[in-house]
């Protein structure tokens, strides 16, 4: 019998509540990390956050992206200097602020548009856990017109290690 991925998704999103609270880095991000974003943003070649926005055109044309490869390197991207980065360079279009333009890292999140989805909704899981609003695009500063990530939004990032 062939599973659907589509099938597996809303499962994973309607039917099955404890999932998005148990989601942690460890044990359901790191090795969506290691498997998809591994081969630009891993070490030896990737720089650390800092490294990579004192030469950003540079790593750039090599294809290389900062280092995220652990929890905290990650979490720069999700709460950190570089809050909201994550979620932006993931996003399917779907948030209003993204206007239905994907984020470019989001084709790297699997083989096929439910791959995709399903590794999309395991990273939002993380990022809000169960029953939070949406992930946010929001960053450090004011990014159009989307307003800066608020103490509030941060607040609601559950992002376990």
């Amino acid at each position: 019998m062939k599973i659907n991925g589509l099938a597996v998704l809303v499962c994973v999103s309607l039917a099955c509540p404890a999932f998005a609270a148990d989601v942690t880095y460890s044990k359901d991000i790191q090795p969506l990390v290691k498997k998809y974003c591994g081969e630009c943003h891993s070490p030896p070649d990737s720089p650390t956050l800092a490294d990579f926005k004192k030469d950003i055109e540079r790593y750039k044309a090599d294809k290389v992206g900062p280092r995220n490869d652990t929890y905290e390197d990650l979490l720069k991207l999700v709460t950190g200097e570089e809050r909201g980065i994550l979620m932006r360079r993931l996003d399917d279009g779907t948030h209003p602020f993204a206007k239905g333009k994907t984020g470019n890292m989001n084709k790297y999140l699997g083989e096929t548009d439910e791959e995709r989805a399903a590794n999309l909704a395991l990273f939002k899981a993380w990022v809000v856990g169960e029953g939070a609003a949406p992930w946010d695009l929001n960053g450090a500063e004011q990014i159009g017109d989307m307003p800066p990530m608020s103490a509030e939004q941060i607040k609601r990032i559950k992002a376990k290690p």
